[in-house]
Parts: structure tokens; C-alpha cells; sequence
């Protein structure tokens, strides 16, 4: 009788496995990327919602301050308020 004992991998189990290892890391590199893509885009918001809060807040302490709010008339090209 005689006994088969596998020592070695093959070439193909050798390909197959360097495969599914590049896949992993491809996939691995793709979600990292898209995670600071992410975080990126969040910090940007976060910025901008703290500057419009402090510009709210601007215009709500000058409004409380009893200053006048001059509005643009129709026809006028001022696209804001001014505060006198």
C-alpha cells in the first residue's frame, strides 16, 4: 500500500492565495480611503455650521442691542442688511 502525503503547496493553491490576499488589501485600501473622505466632508460641515451659528448669533446680540436694521428696498442691489 502505498501513501500519498502532501508536503508542499502547488502553484495554482500559491496563485489563488496571493489573489484573495490582493483583493483583501485592495478592499482594505478602498474603505480607507472613503473613511477620511468621510471625515473630511464632516469636518468641513462642522465648520461651516459653527460659522454660521456665530454669525446668527452676531446678528441676534445687535438685534437685542435695540441697533437698526436698515432692509435693501425693492430696486436697490444690496443682497443683505445693514446694521446702523
Amino acid at each position: 500500500m502505498r501513501r500519498s502525503s502532501r508536503q508542499a503547496f502547488t502553484l495554482i493553491e500559491i496563485v489563488v492565495a496571493a489573489g484573495l490576499v490582493a483583493l483583501v488589501g485592495v478592499i482594505s485600501m478602498r474603505l480607507f480611503s472613503s473613511i477620511g473622505t468621510t471625515q473630511q466632508n464632516l469636518s468641513q460641515q462642522a465648520m461651516l455650521q459653527m460659522d454660521s451659528r456665530k454669525a446668527f448669533d452676531n446678528i441676534v446680540d445687535q438685534i437685542r442691542m435695540g441697533t437698526d436694521i436698515v432692509r435693501p428696498t425693492t430696486g436697490e442691489t444690496l443682497p443683505y442688511m445693514i446694521f446702523k
